[in-house]
């Protein structure tokens, strides 16, 4: 089914990424993958057939279910793979006063992904406010 060089993508316990097998034990159908971790450091790990598929097989487009908890909101738009947020409300801050943003929608991803959120550069730039929980 596989072999050496074969772009997979791996789905075990936290890691969901794309790796190349670089081994194969055909005997206890084992197989030596290499990817990279979250620090992007590159690691070799053994997988069984259960717990990879061939990279090309793998869904190229993904549903992600979004709940409006107001009828009245904008619809979100996605451009790729970002979706740009926005507020639920009008929000007026002063200096150096904070806040927490609804953004007035719940997001349901397939299993094994998480949402990022993360700060448009322009929002600095022409608001001056940012966003502290970024990665």
């Amino acid at each position: 089914m596989f072999k050496v060089e074969d772009q997979v993508f791996i789905r075990k316990n936290n890691i969901n990424k794309k790796g190349i097998i670089k081994e194969i034990d055909e005997e206890n159908k084992k197989y030596k993958i290499t990817y990279f971790n979250e620090e992007g450091n590159r690691q070799i790990e053994e997988f069984k057939n259960k717990d990879i598929t061939k990279y090309k097989e793998f869904p190229q487009t993904l549903e992600i279910k979004i709940k409006y908890f107001d009828k009245q909101l904008t619809k979100i738009e996605q451009h790729g793979n970002w979706i740009d947020l926005r507020s639920a409300q009008k929000i007026e801050l002063k200096a150096f006063e904070r806040t927490l943003i609804p953004l007035g929608v719940a997001m349901q991803l397939p299993q094994g992904y998480e949402a990022l959120l993360v700060p448009r550069s322009s929002t600095f730039k022409n608001f001056g406010i940012l966003q502290t929980n970024t990665p």
